[in-house]
């Protein structure tokens, strides 16, 4: 399977276990630029109203279920819609990153 359509289940799942906290997850790195390989990991920026690392920890049970399920290990990494838009006011350096390659997953 594409790894971007795996990317867009596993951000449906994500959206369906934190509900309405989720304001993005961004897609980003390898899979986002079109360039990644067999062994390339996929990189997701979920972006929650609320504790992250409460989010993140939610979030890890379905990693672990697409490492099991697709093969693929799947980056993700919550932050605080505060924290992304600190990043954007000083636009640091993974802000960029992200403006310039990222992909809305909704």
């Amino acid at each position: 399977m594409d790894y971007r359509e795996i990317a867009r289940r596993f951000a449906h799942d994500v959206k369906r276990l934190l509900g309405e906290s989720v304001r993005d997850m961004i897609l980003f790195g390898s899979v986002a630029r079109g360039d990644y390989q067999p062994d390339s990991d996929i990189d997701i920026l979920v972006i929650v109203d609320g504790d992250p690392w409460d989010a993140q920890k939610r979030i890890s049970d379905v990693v672990v279920e697409y490492l099991l399920k697709y093969g693929v290990y799947i980056s993700a990494k919550a932050i605080s819609i505060d924290e992304f838009e600190f990043m954007r006011r000083i636009e640091t350096a993974f802000y960029t990153n992200i403006k310039r390659e990222g992909i809305s997953l909704g």
